[in-house]
């Protein structure tokens, strides 16, 4: 059996008896709550056709067809409040405003009466014979919308002369009003703009009326309009349904349901709205008043209607609650005063707060500099947030240098940035590592930290730490532009790994720190500082397979590697020593000794200890003060072998001086100058005023040697011993005195004064 619901007769009506064109009907099973089939009659064809559930009514708010069913049916009236031009194709739930519900599809209608009252006097005064009634007005003839009563004989629940009416003739028995929406307009309590006596009992109605207990509706509407009768607060467990043209008096309104409020934002305020699931700022008269409405969509105008200040007046939290930016840019009006914003397991649009976080705390949630303006590092500060590592990616800010500040504040000292870029790093003084990340500048101010870096470029501008580990970085240390403090603490080490270190400014180690370079290319100068007073360098410099530009240190270690310039200069504590120096492998431009200076009287400055030069190539120079002359009067600087104080000199080629050997020399050169088994001359001569003897040179039974001294230059100083002919002829470097610890490395004859001519006649082959 097929039962009419809907006629295409129907003028379908909102709670306000408005007509709603474009609006929809969706049609369910009562008791299911799943659409049922719904059809339409072919009178052609003579028979049934399903017809498209739900039903959308025609620009005259009217079903195109009547339409049947073939059981008793849910109807639910929706209004469409989106902007497409064919509703139909809208399936956004958002875009339909749910007003009203009724059963379909009975036999025949219970009700049956087309008398007409006006207003609650005439209601009352009804003849009940009548089982039901029209009543249109309230308080007069026009101030409410027509409804319907029916008369229940057996009723005796309190009248609230809305939804129960007492009759002025019986007292057993009332006026039941029918409404089957889910709002009720405010009118059928007679309260509207102007008239809010009857607004507490709008508000209390009961759940059910009527013998047959009638379900109530569930929320009530409030019709459009500005209510102003009092600023008594209102509070009721009624949904409400408030236009956003309306205003009210009222200091606050709460529904323990729920308030939804018809339309956006606002030039005016509404009031206070507590119990709204979304509350736009605008439609609040505070600030206090908005944070605090329990919605959990809080959607930040860009204007407001605040009557006070826009200033917080308590610490607040919002939980699980989603931040809308409506605002176009941020919402700047947010005053916060000595109170602080706690957003725990919020979300928050983009660029809604003013970039400060000084009064903004975050628990337990997604965090991201994206929540403010236009954020800087000098106005983001983290030590207010509360969340958990998962919730702090690098991933979720546009500004690194945040996320690394923020990082860094939630106390991680080790951070990998990623490959971002941050402009300037001096707010994280105690970072331990840092890696993957491209800076401008860093600053480091932690002495009792040990630093890694890895992966970085950038500039150093100040490092102040107990250690320096650099690897398979682009770094610049200048000085002449920035002011570049390098600085470990006493005893640290620098070791620079697989990077390149470039710039005009200068390496200070071993004086308080070492230094380890690893595969790496560093262009600055690596200086021992005070490098030409007399105190020792204590701590290593070693290079390995890397290219450095300069070094000036006092010991060195470097194998492998290719150099500019190295000067050496007296170490060991003395400035008479030269040690700890290790040349291997290497390819070096210019080479030298270069504390050694006026040689004739600071002899004692060419003592060499640990020193090896093994295997290096000198492409332009080797700065020496100890040379020979060859038969063309060419000088060639010569380096010895000094077994006792562990020194090596060989292997070597280029521009420097030959292998050491064992040379043996006729004196006065009666036969010409000395060849030695190279077939290479050699005067053997200083200066006119020295005779240099090398260390293990012999000379040859008979010579004249012209000189009366001999002077023996030793760690501990030089010794003067007189020359006798007949019992020196050896001079070597394992001379020992008394102490059997006392080495020395030359020796000096001199012809000032002169006394004549001594000839050696003896050999003294045990030395001296």
């Amino acid at each position: 059996m097929y039962i009419p619901f809907l006629s295409q007769e129907d003028l379908i009506l909102d709670n306000n008896r408005q007509i709603i064109p474009g609006a929809k009907i969706e049609v369910y099973d009562p008791i299911s709550n799943n659409y049922v089939d719904i059809y339409t009659y072919d009178g052609s064809n003579e028979r049934y056709t399903v017809a498209t559930n739900p039903v959308y009514l025609n620009l005259q708010a009217r079903p195109e067809h009547t339409y049947f069913a073939k059981q008793i049916v849910l109807c639910r009236l929706y209004k469409y409040i989106g902007n497409f031009s064919d509703p139909r194709v809208d399936d956004d739930t958002q875009n339909w405003l749910f007003i009203r519900e009724w059963n379909g599809s009975f036999t025949e209608d219970i009700v049956k009466n087309d008398t007409i009252v006006f207003g609650l006097d005439g209601l009352k005064s009804a003849n009940t014979e009548l089982g039901s009634i029209n009543v249109v007005g309230y308080w007069n003839s026009t101030d409410c919308e027509g409804r319907t009563y029916v008369w229940d004989e057996n009723c005796t629940q309190t009248p609230d002369n809305g939804y129960i009416v007492k009759s002025n003739d019986k007292d057993i028995g009332r006026w039941i009003l029918k409404f089957d929406g889910e709002y009720l307009p405010s009118t059928y309590y007679g309260v509207y703009p102007g008239s809010e006596a009857n607004i507490n009992a709008l508000l209390t109605y009961v759940d059910a009326v009527g013998t047959v207990s009638i379900k109530t509706a569930p929320g009530v509407y409030f019709v459009r309009g500005d209510y102003k009768a009092s600023s008594v607060a209102l509070a009721t467990a009624k949904k409400l349904l408030i236009d956003n043209n309306s205003s009210f008096t009222r200091s606050s309104i709460t529904s323990s349901s729920d308030i939804k409020v018809i339309g956006g934002e606002t030039n005016h305020f509404i009031t206070d709205l507590y119990g709204v699931k979304s509350a736009h700022s605008s439609w609040y008269k505070s600030l206090q008043g908005f944070l605090d409405s329990g919605a959990k969509e809080l959607i930040f105008d860009k204007s407001n209607n605040f009557t006070q200040a826009s200033v917080m007046t308590k610490n607040t939290t919002l939980s699980n609650v989603h931040l809308v930016n409506n605002t176009n840019m941020y919402a700047g009006w947010i005053g916060f005063g000595t109170y602080t914003l706690t957003l725990d397991r919020c979300t928050v649009d983009e660029h809604l707060f003013y970039p400060s976080t000084s009064r903004i705390y975050f628990k337990n949630m997604l965090v991201t500099d994206r929540y403010f303006y236009l954020p800087t590092i000098q106005n983001m500060d983290i030590s207010h947030i509360d969340c958990d590592d998962v919730n702090l990616n690098l991933c979720n800010f546009d500004n690194a240098a945040i996320y690394l500040k923020w990082k860094y504040q939630k106390g991680h000292s080790d951070i990998d940035m990623e490959g971002r870029i941050v402009s300037d790093i001096d707010f994280a003084p105690s970072l331990t590592g840092l890696h993957n990340c491209l800076f401008n500048t860093l600053t480091l101010n932690d002495s009792n930290k040990s630093v890694f870096l890895e992966n970085c470029q950038g500039k150093l501008s100040s490092v102040n730490s107990a250690n320096l580990n650099i690897y398979n970085c682009r770094l610049t240390i200048d000085t002449n532009t920035v002011d570049t403090n390098l600085s470990l603490s006493s005893g640290g080490i620098l070791h620079i790994n697989e990077s390149v270190i470039t710039g005009t400014g200068d390496i200070q180690a071993g004086a308080d720190f070492a230094l380890l370079i690893e595969h790496s290319t560093v262009e600055p100068t690596i200086t021992c500082p005070n490098i030409t007073n007399t105190n020792a360098q204590p701590y290593h410099v070693i290079v390995k397979f890397s290219t450095i530009s300069d070094i000036e240190v006092k010991n060195l270690e470097m194998t492998n590697s290719k150099a500019g310039t190295i000067k050496i200069y007296g170490a060991m504590g003395e400035a008479g020593l030269i040690g700890h120096v290790t040349l291997e492998n290497n390819v070096i431009d210019d080479f030298g000794f270069f504390t050694i200076t006026n040689f004739e009287n600071i002899v004692n400055n060419c003592t060499f200890v640990h020193t090896r030069i093994i295997n290096n190539t000198f492409n332009k120079s080797f700065t020496c003060p100890f040379y020979v002359t060859d038969s063309e009067g060419k000088k060639y600087e010569f380096i010895s072998s000094t077994s006792a104080h562990n020194w090596l000199y060989k292997g070597n080629n280029g521009q420097c001086p030959i292998d050491s050997t064992q040379l043996v020399t006729t004196l006065p050169y009666t036969d010409g100058l000395h060849i030695d088994s190279d077939d290479h001359a050699w005067s053997l001569e200083l200066t006119h005023t020295f005779r240099l003897f090398l260390p293990g040179e012999i000379l040859v039974k008979g010579t004249s040697l012209g000189a009366k001294m001999v002077e023996f230059f030793t760690p501990y100083g030089p010794g003067t011993t007189v020359l006798h002919p007949l019992n020196y002829g050896l001079f070597h470097t394992g001379y020992q005195d008394a102490s059997d610890n006392d080495y020395f490395h030359m020796a000096l004859a001199t012809d000032y004064p002169a006394q004549g001519n001594y000839v050696i006649t003896q050999i003294n082959m045990n030395g001296v």
